[in-house]
């Protein structure tokens, strides 16, 4: 029982997890924790369709059918529980007694508490030293949608921003829902288009994000709650933005302790049940709600996590969100910055430190940076560039511009283009849900090389690709009896990318050493049929998790093939990319990331060019003399505004 006792899960927050992921899912059709889920469904019907505790059902399996992918809930291993002890109660009255119970209870189903270590919050760079604004508050869910819907836009041969009427129509619905899908889009827009006499016409509409492969539009999932728990009465309710801001404020102290400046902790399931009647009493009495308002509202589950930003920050923020303007601008962009330094003067700003020579490796934190390269031809690359640089600038002096052309396929269609950006967007997916598995069997944090061994550990379907050894959790995050190994050795393919990694019992990594499995085993006629069909096996189906077609054929091959033409491309674009961080050390960037006094520079330089524009074209009906007058006016401008003679 303890081994299917199955994760209590954090308890708060699942609803609203779901509900903030729901967008992000749906991108992933094939996610490993939707096919859990569709698991849990299945075990949950097959379990009530046979009327069959989860113990007699998996009693039933064949001796070779696996047992270890079945997934249900711990409540019904709970009920199990209580059956079998009920039942040898009876024949062991004296012996089978409350505290024995407890006992038992406990070592099957006791699982440590979850929390968050306060430093690793992070901290508002816009409010330094204010708490951050938690995810389940109205207003982060707010923000969050308002974030999406401005950066709405009609796509295609029509390309153009939403107009006013337009975006208030989707608003009109969004705003009480948790997600609209795309069709729901265009059908918030029918009314109008009717309006304007264009029937059917909101039907031709395609949408930016839609084409970038969002498959729905995100909406406020807490807003959405509040009106159904409160019915026709909560868009005129009197006490409507009181209740927004209390309803995660008192929900939230009822379900989390703090211990000192350190650590939030998720309470008891006895507290949380006992301290949510409070909460809820208190509603009652400060706003009148009803019986059944008040039960809906005490069972409200509310998503986990917090915001990069404080309450103040996004407040501050909220009316411009409103009146439409890109969370991007009000964030980073020139056209905001003496909004942002009247209304943040203390707000973290770049230190402006300059080098002037790139650092050596010698330098404790430069060689920290180097090492979470993970690509010795990068690293290789980038010692050789610090040397050019640095013996450029001895001799002669600092550049004033510095360019970087990176690679990026040029010859790639949209459509591979697009197949690219949603498989980078699939990865991250599996990346988080891995990190939320590893988090949920005790290992907090999880690092870059944990999430990377459990999705090594999911491809390959919890067996050792030469061995065929089932692998436990414990013997893997725990015991390292398994090791992250690479199918062709990376001394000598120089390939450290997941695409080249699998697991291995780590005796036979040990025994494998600086060889490719066919060199390894190939020789072996019997060992090498058997260790060949695993891989084969493994492989990923459709819509399921598994090995690539390129890595088997990787794991298969009889030799390396001479793969350094398209390797190289490969590390040239990563080395490429990170020249660009390594070099901005050097010289301030003057491109969309340029500190704030580059961006005011050029905002004014914009604004001259564009004078200059205006004249070529609006003063080309005066004589030459009179618009060579206010080009010259106009350069002149120019000039200050660059603050160089030239």
């Amino acid at each position: 029982m303890s081994k299917r006792r199955h994760f209590l899960g954090r308890e708060l927050g699942e609803d609203g997890r779901e509900q903030e992921e729901e967008a992000d899912r749906a991108v992933e059709e094939d996610a490993d924790e939707k096919a859990a889920r569709a698991d849990r469904r299945s075990t949950l019907q097959a379990l009530k369709n046979e009327d069959k505790t989860l113990g007699a059902w998996l009693a039933e399996f064949g001796p070779h059918e696996r047992k270890s992918g079945v997934h249900a809930h711990r409540s019904v291993v709970r009920a199990e529980f209580e059956k079998l002890w009920v039942a040898q109660a009876e024949h062991h009255p004296g012996a089978l007694t409350d505290g024995l119970k407890q006992g038992l209870e406990d070592a099957i189903f006791f699982q440590r508490p979850v929390f968050w270590r306060k430093n690793t919050l992070g901290e508002c760079r816009f409010m330094p030293g204010e708490a951050l604004c938690p995810k389940g508050a109205w207003l982060s869910q707010q923000r969050r949608m308002l974030e999406k819907l401005n950066n709405l836009a009609v796509a295609g041969g029509n390309a153009r921003p939403l107009d006013a009427d337009e975006r208030a129509a989707i608003l009109g619905r969004l705003q009480i829902q948790a997600t609209m899908s795309w069709g729901g889009v265009r059908d918030a827009l029918k009314p109008l288009f009717k309006a304007r006499g264009e029937p059917g016409g909101q039907r031709r509409l395609k949408f930016n994000l839609e084409l970038g492969g969002e498959r729905l539009l995100l909406g406020n999932a807490l807003e959405a709650r509040l009106a159904a728990i409160f019915g026709e009465v909560w868009a005129v309710h009197p006490h409507k933005a009181e209740i927004r801001d209390a309803v995660h404020r008192e929900l939230w102290a009822a379900d989390y302790g703090e211990i000192g400046n350190q650590r939030v902790v998720i309470l008891r399931a006895e507290d949380r049940k006992v301290r949510r009647a409070e909460a809820v009493r208190r509603f009652v009495d400060a706003y009148g709600i009803g019986a059944a308002q008040a039960a809906k509202l005490e069972v409200l589950s509310l998503p986990t996590g917090w915001e990069p930003y404080s309450v103040t920050a996004l407040r501050a923020f909220m009316p411009h969100l409103e009146a439409g303007t890109p969370f991007g601008a009000l964030v980073n962009g020139p056209d905001w910055e003496a909004w942002r330094a009247e209304t943040f003067p203390a707000r973290d700003q770049p230190t402006g430190e300059i080098l002037d020579r790139l650092p050596s490796p010698a330098d404790r934190e430069e060689s920290e940076r180097l090492a979470a390269l993970r690509n010795p031809t990068v690293v290789r690359a980038q010692n050789e560039l610090r040397k050019v640089v640095n013996n450029l600038i001895s001799v002669h002096g600092k550049p004033d511009v510095i360019r970087i052309e990176l690679t990026r396929e040029v010859g790639s269609s949209k459509r591979q283009r697009d197949e690219r950006k949603n498989g980078i967007r699939k990865h991250e997916l599996r990346r988080k849900a891995a990190a939320r598995d590893l988090e949920s069997k005790g290992i907090a944090e999880p690092s870059h090389d944990a999430v990377e061994k459990w999705l090594l550990w999911q491809e390959c379907g919890e067996r050792c690709p030469y061995t065929g050894d089932h692998i436990g959790f414990d013997a893997l995050f725990r015991e390292n009896l398994f090791d992250v190994e690479h199918i062709w050795p990376r001394s000598r393919s120089f390939d450290d990318s997941f695409g080249n990694k699998t697991l291995c019992r780590r005796d036979i990594n040990l025994a494998k050493g600086n060889r490719t499995p066919f060199e390894y085993l190939g020789h072996q006629e019997e060992e090498w049929a058997a260790v060949r069909s695993r891989p084969e096996a493994m492989s990923a189906a459709r819509g399921k998790a598994g090995m690539s077609r390129g890595k088997v054929r990787k794991f298969l091959a009889d030799s390396m093939p001479d793969d350094f033409e398209n390797r190289q491309m490969t590390d040239t674009g990563y080395a490429a990319r990170q020249a660009v961080g390594l070099l901005k050390r050097l010289w301030p960037d003057v491109g969309p990331e340029a500190p704030v006094n580059v961006q005011a520079v050029t905002g004014r330089v914009t604004a001259q060019l564009r004078r200059l524009w205006g004249l070529n074209n609006i003063l080309a009906v005066d004589g030459e003399k009179t618009r060579a007058d206010h080009r010259h006016h106009a350069i002149d401008a120019l000039t200050v505004a660059c603050a160089h003679p030239g």
